[in-house]
């Protein structure tokens, strides 16, 4: 069988790049090398996972409110919950958050409220919802936003 040319043989390469693996943690959970500096305050930590674990249930209730008719568009964060809250959470005060599909995690860290996100995905647009007035002026969400 005769290999097909490729479109691509014979140009030259301009750029290579590398994507290194780095992981802190083995399979068994043990640690596998120094935790970046973030990682010692054990407070941020718990605070991280608790809106992780927070968001993924929130994600459970919005689905089930979509499928039974009671929620208009929502885009599921499963499996994303960490860069979400990860984005937010390195975010300064003075930072302006413009928030898309799947930010929940990072509206939840920043202070919006459940009802308020809920009230988003539902076409509440009013000025009721703090998430609406900062998505509805060029400010947008800063830290503690209500």
């Amino acid at each position: 069988m005769a290999s097909k040319k490729l479109p691509t043989q014979g140009l030259p390469v301009i750029a290579r790049f590398e994507v290194c693996h780095r992981n802190y943690l083995a399979p068994d959970g043990s640690i596998d090398r120094p935790l970046p500096a973030f990682a010692s305050d054990a407070n941020l930590l718990a605070a991280l996972y608790r809106s992780m674990v927070l968001l993924r249930l929130f994600d459970r209730k919005a689905v089930a409110l979509q499928r039974t008719g009671r929620l208009g568009t929502y885009a599921v964060s499963l499996g994303q919950e960490a860069v979400s809250v990860g984005v937010a959470s390195a975010m300064r005060d003075e930072d302006v958050l413009l928030p898309s599909y799947r930010d929940n995690g990072a509206l939840l860290w920043r202070g919006v409220k459940l009802e308020e996100i809920l009230l988003f995905w539902g076409g509440e647009a009013t000025t009721r919802s703090s998430l609406w007035r900062g998505l509805s002026n060029t400010t947008c969400l800063r830290s503690g936003a209500s």
